[in-house]
């Protein structure tokens, strides 16, 4: 029979029965959906393997995010693979924006391409997929993100979003459905699907904060078993750069380590480097390829830092009256706006926008709350913007900065209208109240075996009461997390507060002065040096109550 504990938490996160439970713990390659349930699918892959055996070259047009990247590197050297001619195109952050261009396609063109594969992008691309044709071009779309009224007039569509397609899990990413698209020509061509593939879905849907559900959850947690034996000289140069090692992987590297860096080229440069360093065939040209990463992603760390103090500045009067925050300055930087935005959204528990003025053309990246769906609003703005889409909880336009006062007024208007009832904070859910002597051990194990963690799949959270705090130092570049040493029933526990202070009113720990805290803490695997400990998480605490 199971402990009272560990079912409590299956409970919580929607596990009910017993079917339910070793689909969660046991994932595995025949977990995954038939890639022919997409609508279009058979018409895609009949086309691109019309295209490997007549010789044509093949374009695969990416985006210049994780997903975006690891969508082109999956496809593209499946393609090779296959003995296909294939090239790869991924558009510039700024110059570009998201989606088809008409100087991409010429582009492509010109490089001898006769058949456009995109991924992770093109669904609202109607006027570039129609130019492309007049180019005699063939365009096949494969993309996660929501259509406008009607699709692209492409040779084929393969999206799992549509109430018209048939595809059981619509919550693929750009990654994940380039392996799709992979898996189905594998099936054809009677070949084996590569483990590099599944390390590279891995890494667009949890870099892309996909569910952490169904199919998402299979690619996951296969994925990452790959990344822990990679062989790819890309990551295992990143890794070494970003001081880590493959057996340290777990569900945190991909946001925390790997996917700001993949991202930092995009964001401070050209994404073709990220593609560059995940293709590279040498240990000798990925070094260098990854210092080159490493470089950018500090200055990108230090730019956003700066933004986000001046973005906090403009935002505190607005979060005093507003549901929703708009900035726009000359000075935001549209490489980093987004992380300017998830910041924002941090401090302050509302959906933030932030935008990039230069000159007539403004551009903005927004993130937002569970509560209100960013990119729902973001289309309720569509004719005062040259380009948007996105995501309900991250989302983007491109404008005239003339347009930009009415775009404003509308959004924080659909926001007061939404969100009216709502209180703007966030909350913890908590799985139950637990003494830290109750998790070493076997429900460790137990903890750990649901793990990948990610969106809408989040790890375990106890509450524990009266705890003393014998130990705390600041830690961080700016001093902005803890190291505490906590003490419970007697026994000493080592925890980290990340971004969190010490209250004013409470008193700080000393020899003779120990004070106790009511927290919510999450427990987990601390690598350090080579060696694994378990520590305790804080995620929110006070002053007992008692």
């Amino acid at each position: 029979e199971m402990p009272r504990l560990w079912a409590q938490v299956l409970y919580n996160r929607g596990i009910r029965d017993a079917k339910a439970v070793d689909a969660l713990l046991d994932s595995s390659y025949s977990d995954l959906h038939d890639p022919f349930l997409f609508n279009d699918m058979d018409r895609a892959v009949r086309r691109i393997s019309q295209a490997i055996d007549s010789g044509e070259t093949i374009a695969v047009f990416g985006d210049f995010d994780t997903d975006g990247v690891t969508a082109t590197v999956l496809l593209y050297e499946a393609l090779q693979a296959l003995g296909g001619t294939a090239i790869a195109h991924i558009p510039h952050r700024v110059r570009d924006g998201h989606g088809l261009n008409i100087d991409a396609v010429n582009d492509m063109k010109n490089r001898g391409a006769t058949l456009v594969i995109t991924v992770d992008c093109g669904i609202t691309s109607i006027e570039e997929v129609k130019a492309a044709k007049a180019l005699g071009m063939e365009i096949i779309l494969t993309d996660h993100h929501a259509p406008l009224a009607g699709f692209p007039d492409a040779y084929a569509v393969v999206t799992p979003r549509t109430a018209a397609d048939g595809y059981p899990f619509p919550f693929l990413t750009g990654a994940g459905i380039a392996f799709k698209l992979v898996q189905a020509l594998d099936q054809v061509q009677e070949t084996e699907l590569s483990k590099e593939a599944l390390e590279l879905a891995a890494l667009g849907t949890v870099a892309d904060m996909a569910p952490l559900l169904g199919e998402n959850r299979v690619l996951a947690t296969l994925g990452l078993a790959g990344l822990r034996c990679t062989k790819r000289p890309g990551l295992l140069a990143l890794f070494e750069t970003a001081h880590t090692t493959t057996t340290a992987l777990d569900h945190e590297s991909i946001p925390f380590v790997i996917a700001p860096r993949l991202n930092a080229a995009g964001r401070m440069g050209t994404a073709d480097l990220s593609f560059d360093l995940l293709t590279a065939t040498g240990m000798n040209t990925a070094r260098e390829l990854a210092t080159q990463v490493e470089v950018l992603n500090n200055q990108r760390r230090d730019l956003t830092s700066t933004l986000v103090e001046e973005g906090v500045e403009q935002a505190t009067d607005q979060a005093a009256g507003e549901s929703l925050i708009f900035l726009a300055s000359k000075e935001f930087d549209p490489g980093v706006s987004g992380l300017v935005a998830g910041r924002l959204v941090e401090r302050f528990y509302r959906p933030a926008i932030v935008v990039s003025i230069d000159g007539d053309i403004a551009r903005a990246s927004g993130r937002s709350i569970p509560e209100f769906n960013l990119g729902k609003a973001l289309a309720e703005c569509e004719e005062l913007c040259y380009r948007f889409g996105g995501h309900p909880a991250a989302a983007g336009f491109v404008a005239d900065t003339a347009n930009i006062a009415a775009i404003k007024e509308r959004l924080q208007a659909l926001a007061r209208e939404h969100l009216r009832d709502v209180v703007l904070e966030p909350r913890l859910n908590i799985d139950a109240e637990v003494l830290f002597k109750e998790i070493p051990g076997k429900t460790y194990d137990f903890l750990r075996s649901l793990a990948p963690f990610g969106q809408e799949h989040a790890p375990p959270a106890f509450l524990a009461r009266n705890v003393e705090v014998t130990k705390l130092r600041q830690m961080g570049k700016e001093g902005q997390h803890m190291r505490l040493t906590l003490r419970q029933i007697g026994a000493k526990w080592d925890a980290i507060a990340f971004n969190q202070s010490w209250p004013k009113d409470l008193v700080i720990p000393g020899d003779s002065i120990i004070p106790t805290i009511d927290l919510v803490y999450i427990p987990e695997i601390n690598n350090f040096n080579g060696r694994s400990t378990m520590q305790f998480r804080v995620l929110d605490f006070r002053a007992s109550e008692s």
